[in-house]
């Protein structure tokens, strides 16, 4: 009982966050905010402050937004305003940063440069007064969010009007310096780049993100480690930037440095085609589980395992390399992935590979087992005896306030009535309002049955409970207990 009600809170707090009641769509960002603004509770206001950032982002919107994070009112006497409005302005700020359209370059350019105003030198905000009560702390905080949303616009949206006052953040040093430097990275001008680089090799230690910069980047960096007069410690200083540098686009560039001789460089290159890989480059993966370089084989196990690109027509392949495979990295990548991916068919093999005298292999293995045949505690069956069923079942009616049906539920679930808990169960999941729906998913996940999958489908389509409805059913299979083949 007790581990079922610390998984099912654990649920409900992971679930609650991300999910969003639901709300009508209003005809744009700035008509959703001002009814969020206008929201008479927390409970009203959050999700129509989460669902801020799937409208777009008109130039008057980012200027309705701007304003409204300049001008959050806190209440210092109640802590709960404060924080409630702390995470609404994270919402308002993240949908500004999407500010990039050609129209609205001027006014993140101009409102760049009236927030630059409030960046200290690092040297001084180092000795900045620090905030003396919690109101000014929330005040800058949320101060902070909104110069961060306004960088971000200006990189994103290749603001050449904004390059100047990103430069002069950036030289500054300080809590923005590094936001501004992804900013210009993401503008892409080769000069900086240049200084970046050449900043980088006087000091490996500075904080410059030079993969903002994308796949230029790359072609940048293998000039210097190409370059014999570079010494060896400056050339480490850049190639660990090789593997962040852009997305898919990248991959022809990483795999062209998959045959260097800098041992570094194709460990780099290799993790950014395993991070960036989609399924048309199953192809790739495949030949560089068959590379000479251990390195670029786990690369290709992370690859050919990674959500976007695994499929369980794979699982044969990744359980092969874990029995064949040489090396106990690339062994215990395998390891860990069939056991990310729920693949019950390679027990037999990580049973073979458990017995290894490497450490490397055989507690990575174990570990898998262990995930695979997880333990997870199922509702009692058959029923034992409950005097006032009845009652809980007349407790659990539509009628009923809704904390009272869910403790019926729960109640006569936990005794092994599930088919007198499922209806209710069933309504308060599809039509419930309150976050005690995520403890009902974790009931109706407990069941299992086929009854219970089709509610968690259909709650696939409701807005508020969709992320909390798609992972259960993505681990809707508890385990490998009874795979033929184990122990």
């Amino acid at each position: 009982m007790k581990t079922t009600l610390i998984i099912a809170y654990t649920v409900l707090g992971l679930f609650a966050v991300s999910a969003a009641a639901q709300t009508d769509h209003f005809s744009d960002f700035s008509a959703a905010l001002k009814a969020a603004d206008a929201a008479p509770g927390e409970g009203q206001a959050q999700p129509l402050f989460s669902s801020l950032e799937s409208y777009p982002m008109r130039c008057q919107d980012a200027q309705a937004a701007y304003e409204w994070l300049n001008n959050v009112k806190l209440d210092a006497s109640n802590d709960g305003q404060m924080q409630f409005a702390s995470r609404h302005a994270q919402n308002v700020a993240k949908s500004l940063s999407h500010a990039t359209s050609p129209d609205c370059q001027e006014f993140i350019a101009k409102t760049l440069r009236k927030e630059s105003h409030w960046i200290l030198p690092r040297d001084m905000a180092e000795y900045a007064q620090v905030a003396k009560s919690r109101k000014q702390l929330f005040a800058s905080m949320i101060r902070s969010e909104r110069i961060r949303a306004v960088i971000a616009a200006a990189g994103d949206g290749k603001n050449e009007k904004a390059v100047k006052t990103l430069q002069s953040i950036q030289g500054r040093g300080g809590l923005f310096a590094e936001a501004a430097v992804a900013a210009i990275g993401h503008i892409g001008h080769s000069e900086d780049l240049d200084k970046y680089i050449a900043e980088l090799k006087k000091n490996p230690r500075a904080r410059l993100r030079i993969a903002e910069f994308g796949t230029p980047a790359i072609d940048r960096i293998m000039r210097e480690v190409n370059d014999p007069n570079v010494p060896e410690n400056q050339k480490r200083a850049l190639i660990g930037a090789i593997t962040n540098s852009g997305g898919h686009e990248s991959i022809p560039t990483w795999t062209k440095l998959l045959d260097h001789s800098n041992e570094f460089v194709v460990r780099m290159a290799a993790e950014g085609i395993a991070r960036q890989a989609k399924p048309t480059d199953m192809d790739l993966l495949k030949t560089m589980l068959n590379s000479p370089n251990y390195h670029t084989r786990g690369s290709a196990v992370t690859g050919l395992t990674s959500p976007q690109v695994w499929t369980p027509e794979l699982a044969p392949l990744i359980i092969d390399t874990l029995r064949k495979d040489p090396s106990w990295y690339v062994k215990s990548t395998a390891a860990t992935a069939l056991s990310d991916r729920k693949v019950c068919e390679a027990l037999p093999a990580l049973e073979e590979v458990s017995h290894s005298s490497d450490k490397g292999v055989s507690g990575p293995a174990l570990h898998a087992i262990n995930t695979l045949n997880q333990a997870y505690e199922d509702l009692p069956s058959p029923p034992t005896p409950l005097p006032n069923r009845e009652q809980l079942i007349a407790d659990g009616q539509a009628t009923k306030p809704e904390n009272q049906r869910v403790g019926a539920a729960f109640k006569l679930a936990l005794a092994g009535y599930q088919d007198d808990a499922f209806p209710i169960l069933k309504d308060l999941v599809l039509n419930g309002s309150g976050f005690m729906r995520y403890d009902c998913m974790y009931k109706l996940w407990q069941m299992g049955d086929d009854r219970s999958r089709e509610v968690m489908m259909a709650a696939v389509n409701i807005p508020s409970v969709k992320s909390a409805a798609e992972s259960f059913l993505s681990r809707w299979k508890k385990g490998c207990r009874g795979y033929v083949g184990t122990k």
